[in-house]
Order: C-alpha cells, then sequence, then structure tokens
C-alpha cells in the first residue's frame, strides 16, 4: 500500500515538474522515476548541426553532475556541433549519460594549433554509465590530411585529437557507443578501473593515419566484448600499466590487429585475455611490440579462438619495434642491444585462417632477455595464395607447442634457456625496477 502511494507521488511530481516552463533560461529539467534527466536543449541546445552547442552541454552537465541518479541527454533526432569539452566531476552518484542523438565536432580549422587535448573527456568520475544509441562523428576527414605521423617533422601537421578519453573513472559502464571519423584515436580508457564496454562501433578508413579504435592504457579490470572496429591503426592497444584487460567477441578490419604496445618506457602490462576475434584483411593479427633497448615487462598474456582472413603478419612478437615516423630506425637497428622488455607467459591456442604473408609466425625476440614462456596449441594458418606454404620465424624465443601447429613451431625448447645465462643477469637488473 505504502509502495503503491509513494509510487503515485513520486509520478505526481514528475508531472508537475514537466507542466513548467521549458525554456533556455529555466533550464528545468524532466523527470522520471529513479532519478532527474537533465535535456540538453532544456539548456538553450539548438541541435541543428551548425549552431555550437558546447556551452549547453557544460551547463547541462554541471547540473546533472549535482543531483544524485541524474542522467545527461543527448535527445534523439538532432545533430548537435559541440566543440572540445572536458565533463568532469565528481558528481553525486550513479551518474548517467544517454547519448540518442548525435554528436558533430567541428572544422579542424577551427581548432588551436597548439590543443591536442581530446575532443570530448570525461573525467574524475565513479559510477558512470554512458548508454548510446546516436553516433559520435570527429569530423576526421578535416584532419587526417594534416597529421604529424605520416609527415614527421612538416610544419604544416597537426596534432590530433582522440574522439572521446575517459579519465581516471572508476566502475564505468558503457554500452552502445559508436565513434566514426575520429582525427586520431576514437575511444581511450585512461586510467579508469573496473570498466565494462560492450557493442562498440568503430568506423574510420584503413588509411586514417593513427585512428586506433580502443585505446587501453593505465588501466585495470577493464572487459571489452562485442565491438566492431574498423580504424587505420590498431583495432585495440594495450599499453604501459594495464592489467587484467579481457577482450572478447571483437570484429577488426580494416585496422592494424589487435596489439599490446608500444612498450619500452618502464611499461608494464599483465593478464590480458582475447578471445572470440574476428580479423579480416588487416596488416597485423595479435601482436605484442616493444623498442629495443627499452624497459619494462609482459606477462600473462593469451589468445583464444581468433579467426584471421587474409591478414599479414597473424601472430608476431616484435622485441625491436620500431615506428620510422617517430623514430631514427637505422639508427635504432644499429645500436648494441643492451636491454629489453622482457615477455613472457604468451600463450596462442586455437588459432586459425589465412595469412597474406609467408611468414606467419613471427617471434623476433631480444638476445638479453628473450620471450620465455610462450605456447602454441592447436594453431593452423596456411598462406592466402593457393598452393603457397606459410612458414614461421623464431629468434631467442623459447616454448612449448602442443598438438596440431601449423606452420611447424619454431620455439626452442625452455630448458635451452639456461643457456643463455649471462643475459639473466642483465635480465634481473631491466625487471627489477617493476617488480
Amino acid at each position: 500500500m505504502f509502495k503503491g502511494i509513494l509510487l503515485l507521488f513520486m509520478v505526481w511530481t514528475c508531472a508537475a515538474l514537466a507542466s513548467g516552463s521549458k525554456t533556455a533560461s529555466s533550464s528545468k529539467p524532466s523527470c522520471l522515476i529513479g532519478g532527474t534527466t537533465f535535456n540538453l536543449q532544456d539548456y538553450g541546445a539548438k541541435g541543428d548541426g551548425v549552431t555550437d552547442d558546447t556551452q549547453a552541454l557544460e551547463r547541462a552537465w554541471q547540473d546533472a553532475c549535482k543531483s544524485p541518479d541524474a542522467t545527461l541527454l543527448i535527445p534523439g533526432g538532432k545533430t548537435f556541433l559541440i566543440a572540445q569539452v572536458s565533463l568532469q566531476g565528481p558528481c553525486k552518484p550513479n551518474t548517467k549519460i544517454r547519448i540518442e542523438g548525435n554528436i558533430h565536432a567541428p572544422d579542424a580549422s577551427s581548432w588551436s594549433n597548439s590543443n591536442s587535448a581530446p575532443w570530448i573527456q570525461i573525467k574524475n568520475l565513479e559510477g558512470l554509465k554512458v548508454e548510446a544509441t546516436g553516433t559520435l562523428d570527429g569530423n576526421g576527414t578535416s584532419w587526417w590530411s594534416r597529421a604529424c605521423k605520416p609527415t614527421p617533422g612538416s610544419t604544416s601537421c597537426r596534432k590530433a585529437p582522440t574522439s572521446i578519453e575517459f579519465n581516471t573513472v572508476k566502475n564505468l559502464r558503457v554500452n552502445g557507443l559508436e565513434v566514426v571519423n575520429s582525427p586520431r584515436m576514437h575511444v581511450n580508457f585512461n586510467g579508469c578501473q573496473h570498466v565494462a564496454a560492450q557493442w562498440l562501433r568503430i568506423n574510420s578508413p584503413g588509411n586514417s593515419p593513427n585512428t586506433d579504435g580502443i585505446h587501453i592504457t593505465n588501466s585495470q579490470d577493464v572487459v571489452i566484448k562485442y565491438a566492431m572496429v574498423a580504424a587505420g591503426d590498431d583495432c585495440v592497444s594495450i599499453v604501459g600499466g594495464s592489467s587484467n584487460i579481457d577482450v572478447s567477441s571483437i570484429v577488426c578490419g580494416p585496422g592494424h590487429g589487435i596489439s599490446i604496445g608500444s612498450l619500452g618506457g618502464g611499461d608494464v602490462v599483465s593478464g590480458v585475455r582475447v578471445r572470440n576475434a574476428n580479423l579480416i584483411g588487416t596488416t597485423n593479427g595479435v601482436r605484442i611490440k616493444s623498442y629495443k633497448n627499452g624497459h619494462g615487462a609482459v606477462s600473462d598474456v593469451s589468445f583464444e579462438d581468433v579467426r584471421m582472413d587474409e591478414v599479414a603478419n597473424p601472430i608476431i612478437i616484435d622485441q625491436a619495434y620500431c615506428d620510422a615516423h617517430e623514430h631514427d630506425c637505422g639508427a635504432e637497428a644499429a645500436a648494441e642491444e643492451v636491454s629489453g622488455v622482457s615477455i613472457s607467459g604468451v600463450r596462442y591456442k586455437n588459432i586459425s585462417g589465412t595469412s597474406k604473408t609467408k611468414t606467419a609466425i613471427t617471434l623476433r625476440c631480444s638476445q638479453v632477455v628473450g620471450c620465455d614462456g610462450i605456447e602454441l596449441d592447436n594453431v593452423e594458418i596456411t598462406q592466402a595464395t593457393k598452393g603457397a606454404n606459410a612458414d614461421a620465424r623464431c629468434s631467442n624465443a623459447y616454448g612449448v607447442a602442443g598438438k596440431n601447429v601449423f606452420p611447424e613451431s619454431c620455439l626452442a625448447a625452455q630448458e635451452l634457456k639456461s643457456r643463455r645465462a649471462s643475459s639473466s643477469v642483465q635480465a634481473e637488473k631491466v625487471s627489477l625496477p617493476f617488480s
């Protein structure tokens, strides 16, 4: 009886609020059972795709942040032009953002040359939920021809922004987010903890520069599932300070595959699980990459149930990776090897498909630290070219191969690692700062 009266009272209260003025000056929110909804249009947003609605978004966020159980609503049927914005906390508990309409970034010409911060940053929150049926369009076509990565040293290049960054957010839930045409990275989880993101849709051309789909850095306990990614760089990239990362049920292509790295500046990555992935026409498959003479560690990684279709470099570990757009690769190759990122405990299981290149498995590991505890189990990759045979190439890679491994494993037996006794001392020195 009491619950029924309380419910009727809440409905009556919401109806009373809804009957009030909804002008921009009143900024009166609508009311839903279980919380208050702050509609962007109630704060003066036009949603015509031409008028700058950034200030309306900032005002709506300020009010939503101060209200418990609040929902910031980007209403459907509209396109909101939003410039660079940072939605910061801390906020009252159970804050929600619902994106039903489309959000469009301004042209690159309207951005400051010195400002490469994210287009949309959501920062310093706990218990945030983001639900989306609309689209974030980063207007990347106005940026890609000016990108610095393809033309290093060019005076006309512009440092492009990431489309959306979640920064220092705990207990984050993201569902249905679609990001297209990003100037740079599409979605960045930076310094986040306890993240569950599903049904993400990322779409940019394969030749768009440095447009990683989903980037995870310095974050822990992250689950990504049911994602479709088409990008000009890594579909998923996982870098330093990240642990307990689970990526599953993902379709990748075009793009550069699913990567751990680049690493080398003292970065540590551990506890990564990639499962049920389908890679189509990507320039790499599942990859771990670190710079020569870098420092750090990668451990406890598994790639399982991965299907590849005409993928170049399907399985690759590269401990002498070099990005020619950012480094002098000739000088790095010639430098004496004195250190390296430790890579251990990497498992490949149920990997199948076709390789666009002759070498389907490349394990290029450091002479100083090598790659230890590598496992190959039920790996069957053939060359896409009919009648051609794929091969595997290893250097300083130690581990075991189970049944049904093709091309034939090139791993050295794990016990042979003892022959590198002189290098193990150096490896221990490398690992000490991260123990």
